[in-house]
């Protein structure tokens, strides 16, 4: 994932780098993640599928935005 966030944005796909840097910060080592940490972070899993499977270049817009806020909460 540490990888995947590096390079997101040098492939124009700065959302993927936000949607990384949310994930990261949910599997940092010494943090437990419990059964609903492991919902959060598939739900990251599938965004960042989505955005790539959809070639969603760039920030995403208004919806980008809106799913990684929702992430990063």
């Amino acid at each position: 994932m540490h990888n995947i966030k590096g390079q997101g944005s040098s492939f124009g796909y700065p959302l993927v780098t936000r949607l990384g840097q949310s994930l990261c910060r949910l599997i940092a080592p010494g943090r437990a993640v419990d059964d609903a940490g492991l919902k959060v972070a598939q739900a990251h899993l599938d965004a960042l599928k989505l955005v790539l499977d959809q070639k969603i270049a760039g920030k995403g817009g208004e919806v980008g935005d809106k799913l990684a806020a929702r992430l990063e909460a």
